[in-house]
């Protein structure tokens, strides 16, 4: 049977990773609009529908380093909580060719367009919150389920948190405790899994990238690259 996403709230005090409170924290922290990426059939990443239309991710996803260019649209499928595939029709990357996931950090966003239109979506916050206050992870672990975590700093484009990002786990909205969209699961400071902080990418520094691709609606057979100085 095919992987899902998971909406209910297990205990997360009980993983051993925080408090009875701290799973109170991340309730409001709907997942149900992250989709799960898979490319050419074998599922690499998460993602997160931010209209009817389009879906977020890390750019690492879509693009290898090294490679000229994103993978073709055909060859990458979402599917929701609900078990619903979604074929991809646009793939839009912010900048091009990269040769390492450091070249892009603070960057390493892309957004997919959806065949199908979804009526599940995540608003984009429009303020950060402050150092040291909680925000929420969807993992792919088993616990599938919002897990809370402490920011422990922000840059311009990034925002460091728990290390408790996985291999599988990139692409993956980082939200507040209401469900807002903060950031997108980039890299780790740290190899190991689990350990170090977790770094996502700031939505808030993209904003005008996201608003002119999803206003422009770009056509199937196109491919932006909008280099961000």
């Amino acid at each position: 049977m095919r992987r899902v996403l998971a909406l209910s709230i297990a205990s997360y005090a009980a993983s051993g990773c925080g408090t009875d409170a701290e799973v109170l924290l991340c309730t409001a922290a709907s997942t149900s609009a992250v989709v799960e990426i898979e490319i050419e059939g074998q599922p690499v990443c998460l993602g997160t529908v931010i209209d009817p239309q389009w879906a977020l991710t890390a750019k690492h996803c879509v693009q290898p380093p090294g490679a000229d260019a994103p993978f073709a649209s055909s060859a990458i499928r979402l599917w929701a909580e609900d078990a619903r595939a979604h074929d991809v029709v646009g793939v839009e990357v912010l900048g091009g060719r990269y040769e390492s996931l450091g070249a892009i950090s603070g960057r390493d966003i892309a957004l997919l367009k959806l065949t199908v239109s979804s009526t599940t979506l995540v608003d984009i916050a429009e303020t950060m919150p402050t150092d040291s206050s909680h925000a929420c992870v969807v993992l792919t672990d088993d616990i599938k389920q919002p897990e809370a975590v402490t920011i422990h700093a922000t840059q311009p484009r990034s925002i460091y948190v728990d290390g408790v990002t996985c291999p599988g786990d990139s692409g993956g909205p980082l939200l507040t405790t209401d469900g807002e969209l903060l950031g997108v699961a980039s890299w780790r400071t740290l190899g190991t899994c689990g350990t170090g902080l977790s770094v996502f990418t700031r939505l808030d520094a993209h904003r005008a990238w996201m608003d002119a691709v999803v206003d422009n609606d770009a056509s199937e057979t196109s491919s932006r690259f909008a280099i961000v100085e």
